[in-house]
């Protein structure tokens, strides 16, 4: 099958909005627009990496030819090794981001078992002066190192 009757195909037998898309897609190519044009508008409206890597594959055998099963075989075989690869990283970085929420959880502990253990060593910190200027010092401190172990355990692939 040519590339239009496929993208028809799919608008038929996939669901919404997968099948909406491919419609429109459809619907252009019956009109006469340029394929090129019609796949490009296309990624952009979907903003979507995979779909990015499949309007270069379709672009490119348009342009030269070629096999398309070969090509399209090629791209579903990056797209779940991308995939695959997103999963294992996301399991590697689960223990980095378990130990980031318990080193922040720490300080709120200790707190609490020392406002119940002796009181008087936490009222310091709630009168004017040096111990309200060190509590806030501490909770900004405190506020950018969370957030920069928790920015460093996103990985993105």
């Amino acid at each position: 099958l040519n590339i239009g009757r496929v993208v028809k195909l799919v608008s038929m037998e996939a669901r919404p909005p997968i099948s909406e898309e491919y419609l429109i897609i459809s619907q252009k190519f019956d009109l006469g627009v340029e394929p090129e044009k019609v796949l490009v508008e296309a990624a952009d409206r979907i903003d979507l990496e995979e779909f990015r890597f499949l309007v270069v594959a379709l672009v490119l055998q348009i342009e030269n030819g070629g096999v398309l099963g070969e090509i399209l075989a090629n791209l579903s075989g990056i797209v779940r090794k991308r995939l695959e690869l997103g999963l294992k990283m996301k399991a590697m970085s689960a223990e980095a981001r378990m130990s980031a929420i318990v080193i922040s959880a720490l300080p709120f502990v200790f707190a609490g078992i020392m406002a119940l253990v002796n009181p008087s060593h936490l009222s310091e910190f709630t009168k004017p002066g040096s111990g309200q200027t060190l509590l806030k010092i501490g909770l900004t401190l405190f506020s950018i190192g969370t957030f920069l172990m928790l920015k460093a355990t996103k990985i993105k692939v």
